[in-house]
């Protein structure tokens, strides 16, 4: 194929889900042989044929192509795996702290039509692992903005106390994502979330306390879905202004993660600073404690 032809195949359903996107951003659609619709703006022309099969031509088909068929693509692959094959609005989420000694556990929540998963894809929204610090505040901020959305925020101390209850990381996790869930589920009515897989399916269906029944899909690898993906940039920029803030408090640099550098941060907390105070900035089950308070 020429560079001004791009194609991909998708579940017919898909022309549903494509067909509102278009109309919004000014196409004209028309009907055609073999074809759900032709779809024009300017010299640009989007087919979906009823096989599935979508061909973008004209004047720079390849950015039609990248702006419009890839979030298909991405949504399919979700959608695929789990049997899903229609959905027109979900509810992706995520959290940030958990493998990091200091700062708090943030777990976010994300509303997603099919509208406005463009415009997460046009904003550039992906894992957030994979982003700049810059990049998360900056698009952070425009999905608080812009997009229905819940936070749940446990400060170290918080943590600590819920982890005495719960006594299990994953159990405390569910109890936190169910959370947020259900903020968004009584928002907006939607009947579908997305997450990511941590631990037993069961948990966060068991720690959900909503008359509403819900499909709650759960995979490992979620951060593809752009709502989940919305998620995880929310709950990491809450988490790292957190970590800041902590920083300026208490005078200390306190890094992410559980590195060496952590344990330096810990040794250089406690000469400061009371092991009391330390469960104001630290997960106290860690292993690092242990090893902290040993020395």
């Amino acid at each position: 194929m020429s560079k001004n032809v791009f194609s991909a195949s998708f579940h017919p359903d898909y022309e549903q889900t494509l067909r509102p996107i278009l109309e919004a951003d000014g196409f004209i659609l028309a009907s055609v042989e073999h074809a759900f619709w032709q779809a024009q703006k300017g010299r640009v022309f989007i087919t979906f044929y009823r096989s599935g099969k979508v061909v973008v031509r004209g004047k720079n088909a390849e950015e039609y192509a990248q702006n419009y068929l890839n979030p298909l693509k991405a949504k399919q692959r979700i959608h695929g795996l789990e049997s899903v094959t229609d959905l027109s609005d979900w509810i992706g989420t995520d959290e940030s702290g958990k493998g990091d000694l200091f700062g708090p556990l943030v777990v976010a929540a994300v509303f997603v039509d099919n509208k406005s998963e463009h415009q997460l894809w046009q904003l550039g929204v992906k894992d957030s692992k994979k982003m700049s610090d810059q990049k998360i505040t900056e698009i952070a901020a425009i999905i608080r903005r812009k997009f229905v959305h819940s936070v749940v925020s446990f400060s170290p101390k918080r943590y600590n106390q819920l982890y005495k209850n719960y006594k299990n990381l994953n159990k405390l996790l569910a109890a936190a994502h169910a959370q947020v869930i259900k903020i968004l589920v009584e928002k907006t009515q939607c009947s579908v979330v997305i997450c990511d897989q941590f631990g037993d399916k069961s948990l966060i269906q068991t720690s959900l306390n909503i008359t509403k029944p819900i499909t709650l899909i759960q995979k490992t690898g979620a951060e593809e879905n752009l709502a989940v993906a919305a998620a995880s940039i929310v709950a990491r920029q809450q988490f790292v202004r957190s970590l800041s803030d902590m920083s300026l408090k208490y005078g200390i640099v306190f890094p992410r993660g559980a590195s060496q550098k952590v344990i330096q941060a810990g040794e250089l907390f406690l000469t400061k600073y009371s092991e009391q105070e330390l469960a104001k900035v630290a997960k106290l089950h860690f292993k690092t404690v242990k090893l902290l308070l040993k020395k």
